[in-house]
């Protein structure tokens, strides 16, 4: 079995070379990737130096701590730590195929192996996620991979 791949986006720095009358210019988000092995988990949401995050999302009503994302062997867990939010995860394959995590919901299995999760301010996407393969049983009784689908470049 593989990892789970989380695809997040680093935020923004300002650039303090000089751009002329218009002052410092923000630097671009790049796309960066986390991996996890069954049984490791990554925090996310907004962050603090008292409460420190794997995975930092930005946005307005995000939580300091608003969850947690943890690998399993075919799939991924999410744990959703509001009290008061419901968070949406996209199967990025299904024509508006998702699954709704409740508040207070803690290790919800995600069945999907490519998708994103949303976050209800404004409809932050907060990380895309590439599950491993599912396994599946095949007329022989073997368990093999189900999906060709390719993962991201590491």
């Amino acid at each position: 079995m593989g990892s789970v791949i989380i695809e997040y986006w680093a935020e923004p720095r300002q650039d303090t070379r000089p751009t002329g009358a218009e002052g410092a210019a923000a630097v671009p988000r790049r796309s960066q990737q986390l991996h996890l092995e069954a049984g490791e988990t990554a925090s996310f949401g907004r962050g603090s130096p008292e409460v420190p995050v794997r995975l930092r999302v930005s946005g307005a009503g995000i939580s300091r701590l608003a969850g947690e994302v943890a690998g399993a062997e075919d799939h991924w867990r999410i744990s959703n730590y509001s009290l008061e939010h419901t968070y949406v995860v996209e199967n990025l394959e299904g024509a508006g195929e998702h699954i709704k995590i409740a508040p207070g919901r803690l290790a919800a299995p995600v069945p999907f192996e490519l998708s994103r999760l949303l976050l209800p301010f404004e409809r932050t996407e907060a990380f895309k996620v590439y599950a491993p393969e599912h396994t599946v049983n095949t007329a022989a009784g073997e368990r093999s991979s189900s999906s060709p689908h390719a993962r991201p470049p590491a």
